[in-house]
């Protein structure tokens, strides 16, 4: 399985606060070295801090899955 999503490793940053952002927003920016991916003004919150770092692993985890998947198959159908 090949990741189709925008290559590079995915940074999570909160962006520090803007003029025009409403008080006790926060942005929370993924991006690559060269691209950035989402970002989204949101409350703060520790469950959307912790929802963006789950977003930010996601090429880790589908490597992680795809390796776990090669193995259980090799042990399934030894060649």
């Amino acid at each position: 399985m090949e990741f189709k999503g925008t290559k590079g490793e995915w940074v999570l940053s909160k962006v520090p606060m803007q003029e025009s952002i409403p008080l006790g927003r926060v942005s929370y920016l993924i991006a690559t070295e060269s691209k950035d991916i989402v970002n989204v003004y949101d409350e703060g919150d520790e469950e959307t801090e912790s929802n963006f770092k789950l977003i930010a692993a996601a090429p880790d985890l589908l490597k992680v899955c795809v390796t776990a998947m090669a193995m259980c198959n090799s042990l399934l159908m030894p060649t």
